[in-house]
């Protein structure tokens, strides 16, 4: 099967939706829970009560905080693949395979950035230089909407990093790239195999 840059990023975004829509019922079914355990500390005024409570609302607290970083991420994510349907769906746009080798690009452009975030080697900045280079050469080739398509991959682009550096309060930072690298070179390697 071959792996889509495209298709992944549309399936993270629905990934994403589905988990933000279940964490969302969880943390509002919390509510008549502590609205209960308060009206119950008032009349009997227990202390296992009262700190029931408590621990009950630290969740609450906590779990919203948790749904706003991944509401966040989510947004992110969505507005870069809005970003890359209008790219596909556009008259004077670039078709799916571009787009695919574009992403992968880009992938490339963060994987550089976060080795020199950790340290701080010239060779890396040369680097990315050069594949912002292979990015426009990528357009290049096959349209004449130069400078529309790469305003387009640029949204495409700080949205997924944006994304990507979104850090929730359970997972590591760069997870959703991390995973994306990991499912990409798979496919890679499958379709070698075959």
């Amino acid at each position: 099967m071959e792996f889509s840059n495209t298709d992944y990023l549309k399936s993270i975004k629905n990934k994403m939706k589905t988990k933000l829509v279940i964490q969302l019922i969880m943390v509002f079914s919390l509510l008549p829970l502590i609205g209960l355990l308060t009206r119950m500390t008032n009349l009997n005024n227990f202390p296992i009560l009262s700190l029931l409570t408590f621990f009950l609302f630290f969740l609450f607290f906590s779990s919203s905080f948790y749904v706003m970083r991944n509401y966040s991420c989510y947004s992110e994510i969505s507005f870069a693949y809005k970003e890359a349907e209008k790219l596909l769906t556009n008259e004077n746009g670039i078709s799916k395979d571009i787009l695919d080798k574009c992403l992968d690009i880009m992938l490339e452009e963060y994987d550089e950035i976060q080795k020199f975030k950790e340290n701080l080697d010239i060779k890396n900045l040369k680097k990315i230089a050069q594949i912002r280079s292979n990015l426009t050469r990528e357009i290049d080739e096959e349209h004449k909407y130069h400078p529309e398509i790469v305003t387009f991959l640029n949204r495409v682009k700080r949205h997924l990093f944006r994304a990507f550096d979104t850090k929730s309060s359970f997972s590591l930072k760069n997870i959703h790239f991390y995973n994306w690298r990991f499912n990409s070179d798979l496919a890679k390697k499958e379709s070698e195999n075959f």
